[in-house]
């Protein structure tokens, strides 16, 4: 139960990250969101989000 629980939440949570995703304008993927060290945009988030969870 405990896992099927958290493979729902993850689920959802990741449709909730496309959704926000999917949201944005063109000009906040460029928007720097971090910016220690190397600066990562909207863009890089995704890009390395996605690569991790094969959407």
């Amino acid at each position: 139960m405990l896992f099927t629980t958290s493979a729902a939440r993850l689920r959802d949570e990741d449709a909730a990250l496309v959704a926000f995703f999917e949201a944005l304008a063109p000009e906040q993927w460029r928007t720097p969101i971090y910016t220690e060290s190397t600066p990562w945009t909207s863009h890089d988030v995704w890009r390395t989000w996605s690569a991790r969870s094969g959407a």
